[in-house]
C-alpha cells in the first residue's frame, strides 16, 4: 500500500468477528479515498460489518440513529473538521462513539478531540493492531449506551403506566414514608395504601421497594 495512505500493515492480527447481534457497522469517514478503501478492507478482513463515507455531509445524510456501531473518521477533512462531526452528531442527539484520525498528531490535538467527545485519538499510519481493539472497545461502548437508553424507554413506560394516586404513593416510597404514615397523608387505610404500593410494584416490575427506588435515580419526586 502506497505510503501516502498513511496505513501500516505491520502486526497483523488473526481475523476474528465481532459476535453481536444485529451486527453494528464501523463508519468509516475521510475525504483520502486510498486511505479509506484500505481501512475498508482491513476492517472487513477482521470480520466487521463496514460503510464507508468520503465526507462528513455524506456520512451524516445516511446515517440514522437506529444504527448501532462507532464511527472512525480522519480529523482534518475540507468539508468539515472531525471536531465539527463530532459537534454535528451530538447536536442530533447521536451517542455514536467516535475515533479520530490524523497524520499530524499532538498532544493539544489530542485533548481537544477528547474533551469533544471523541472516545479515542490515533495517529496516522494506523496498523491493525491499533485499530481493531480501539473499534472493539467502541462498539461495546455503543452497545452499552443503547442498553442503557432501551432501559430509561422501557422505565418511561411503566412510569407512563401508573394512575396519579400510584405516582403520589411512588414519591412517598422515594422519601422513605411508611405504610401508614402514606396512609394518613392520602386520607386512606393501611390496608387501601398496601394496596397501592402492591400494584406499583407490580406495574413497575419491582421486586420489592429498594428495587424500585434503585430503578428510579434521575426522577424526582412529583407531589407537593
Amino acid at each position: 500500500m502506497p505510503s501516502s495512505t498513511h496505513l501500516d500493515r505491520e502486526n497483523v492480527l488473526p481475523t476474528r468477528p465481532v459476535a453481536m447481534t444485529p451486527a453494528p457497522t464501523v463508519f468509516v469517514t475521510d475525504d483520502e479515498l486510498p486511505l479509506l478503501e484500505a481501512l475498508r478492507m482491513m476492517l472487513e478482513a477482521d470480520g466487521f460489518a463496514v460503510a464507508t463515507f468520503p465526507s462528513p455531509h455524506a456520512f451524516l445524510g445516511a446515517y440514522t440513529s437506529d444504527r448501532a456501531g462507532c464511527l472512525v473518521c480522519d480529523l482534518h477533512m475540507p468539508e468539515m473538521s472531525g471536531l465539527q462531526l463530532i459537534a454535528e452528531l451530538r447536536a442530533r442527539n447521536h451517542g455514536l462513539p467516535v475515533i479520530l484520525m490524523t497524520g499530524y498528531g499532538d498532544v493539544p490535538t489530542a485533548v481537544a478531540a477528547m474533551q469533544a467527545g471523541a472516545m479515542d485519538f490515533l495517529e496516522k499510519p494506523v496498523s491493525r493492531a491499533q485499530l481493531v481493539p480501539k473499534v472493539c472497545a467502541a462498539l461495546e461502548k455503543d452497545a452499552q449506551l443503547r442498553e442503557e437508553a432501551a432501559r430509561k424507554a422501557e422505565i418511561e413506560t411503566r412510569l407512563a403506566s401508573l394512575s396519579q394516586r400510584e405516582r403520589e404513593v411512588l414519591d412517598f416510597l422515594r422519601e422513605g414514608v411508611a405504610n401508614k404514615v402514606i396512609a394518613a397523608r392520602l386520607g386512606v387505610s393501611i390496608k387501601t395504601a398496601e394496596k397501592h404500593r402492591a400494584r406499583l410494584l407490580h406495574k413497575m416490575r419491582a421486586r420489592n421497594v429498594i428495587e424500585l427506588v434503585n430503578m428510579l435515580p434521575a426522577h424526582p419526586a412529583r407531589h407537593a
